[in-house]
């Protein structure tokens, strides 16, 4: 059996612990955050060339750069435990003012959490929708990927005005469509998350 479907299961059984047996008496926040990641297999190399001539050279990577999400935090009194919903934004690229090439994904995350005091620790499921690289810019073609199920562990720590500093690593392989010989490419990444919680 796979991880994520061990995930998968975990989330299942002990969501309940986070519910209770009645959907009374449950509070709900909501949560905004930005990531720096990094990881992945490496999609391109691009050569950009400045006006005095000189070449830098940059890689557009499966598991970077930077991530924007927002979602709900679902929390019951006096229980250590909560869940996490959230949809966000996930690219990387190389921008200039002429042209432009990137790697975008839409990550929906689902992630159960333990808090221990000031710490709290997560396991998780992502979905990763309309993964493409596009390189238009370059006169090469749009790659599509087929959408991705991949698996979350995540540690955070809490400071006193409830702002959040964590890490996590994410698990995943994106496939090309059918269209681009169903080739696979690893998508891990390891990114350093900072959240706000309201």
């Amino acid at each position: 059996m796979r991880l994520k479907h061990l995930l998968g299961l975990a989330i299942l059984v002990f969501m309940p612990q986070v519910l209770g047996e009645e959907s009374t008496g449950l509070d709900a926040g909501y949560l905004l955050g930005m990531a720096a990641t990094t990881g992945g297999d490496k999609l391109l190399e691009v050569d950009v060339i400045f006006d005095d001539g000189d070449t830098n050279s940059n890689n557009v990577k499966a598991g970077a750069l930077l991530y924007f999400y927002g979602g709900i935090n679902i929390t019951k009194p006096e229980s250590p435990w909560s869940a996490q919903f959230t949809l966000g934004y996930h690219f990387d690229g190389v921008f200039t003012k002429d042209d432009s090439v990137k790697f975008s994904r839409f990550p929906l995350d689902i992630l159960l959490t333990r808090q221990f005091n000031s710490h709290a620790l997560s396991i998780g499921l992502t979905r990763h929708f309309s993964p493409e690289l596009d390189a238009k810019d370059l006169d090469l073609d749009t790659v599509d990927f087929n959408d991705a199920t991949g698996t979350l562990i995540q540690y955070q720590y809490f400071t006193d005005t409830g702002q959040a500093i964590g890490i996590r690593y994410t698990m995943i392989d994106y496939t090309t469509t059918e269209e681009f010989g169903d080739f696979e490419i690893d998508g891990n990444s390891i990114g350093l998350m900072l959240t706000g919680y309201f």
